[in-house]
């Protein structure tokens, strides 16, 4: 009897510290890894959204060029927000209506101020971390 009273090992309480600090080191390794696709999700959808806008941006300098588009005092731009993108009956670079070159999960849209003959061109998509929508907005102005 005196053999199973002197055995050695650990008791709950030693396997129940151990069991804590391994599921704490897992936790924490959870919220790092999903932190970081969060924020490498963000960071891709950001660039997308850039390239969006810009694209807007290029479109608009051939609309203005080719005058369809025309900027200054007199202008025939619509007062609502609108994109540039290709008209289905013409084929050409036309104004479209407000999300008629949404893409996806990005939604891009040009507005005009004539207070400063700028044009602000802006790209939403859902966030990858809440329900507030992430915005990006770049402003162009006609060099002429």
């Amino acid at each position: 009897m005196k053999k199973l009273f002197n055995q050695t090992g650990d008791t709950i309480v030693e396997v129940m510290v151990a069991t804590t600090i391994l599921a704490l080191v897992l936790g924490v390794s959870f919220v790092t890894a999903n932190r970081s696709l969060s924020t490498g999700t963000d960071a891709a959808n950001r660039k997308q959204a850039l390239q969006y806008a810009q694209a807007q941006i290029d479109l608009l300098r051939v609309i203005i060029n080719n005058g369809t588009l025309k900027t200054g005092t007199t202008n025939n731009i619509p007062a609502s927000e609108f994109c540039v993108g290709v008209d289905s009956q013409t084929q050409a670079y036309n104004v479209l209506p407000a999300h008629s070159c949404d893409q996806g999960q990005f939604q891009t849209g040009v507005s005009y101020s004539t207070s400063n003959q700028s044009f602000a061109i802006t790209t939403q998509w859902p966030s990858s971390r809440g329900s507030t929508p992430n915005t990006l907005t770049l402003y162009y102005q006609d060099p002429e």
